[in-house]
């Protein structure tokens, strides 16, 4: 028998920009996963976020309401084809990367100048 598991389970899609919605915030999955069914797992700490049967995403329970939790690696595929649209990405717009900074020198560098593609990870300027 399987161990019980104290959690709130419900059956969502998510949406273009990898976002599922649960409990009124809205929490980041890799972009694979955009227009899929996701079945979302709330527990009190965090939020377990599935697709096909396998974990896909794992965030921390937000209990503020109208809150976004955006993982950065969710969107590295995204940004290796697109390396423009990192001026233009909804989670940089809002302050979601507050970790990532570029060092003085290197504005715009990174921007759309195709530092991203084929990089493998973020940020690419620690691989130099």
């Amino acid at each position: 028998m399987a161990p019980f598991e104290a959690c709130r389970k419900t059956s969502t899609t998510a949406s273009s920009l990898s976002l599922v919605r649960f409990d009124s915030n809205d929490y980041s999955v890799p972009v694979r996963w955009a227009h899929h069914p996701i079945v979302v797992k709330g527990c009190w700490q965090e939020v377990v976020l599935c697709a096909q049967g396998q974990e896909v995403a794992r965030h921390r329970r937000i209990w503020a309401a109208e809150q976004v939790s955006f993982e950065p690696l969710h969107y590295l595929a995204l940004l290796e084809r697109k390396p423009g649209a990192f001026d233009h990405a909804r989670p940089l717009a809002i302050g979601a990367f507050g970790w990532f900074q570029e060092p003085p020198g290197l504005q715009g560098d990174l921007a759309g100048g195709g530092e991203l593609a084929g990089c493998g990870a973020l940020p690419c300027h620690e691989r130099r």
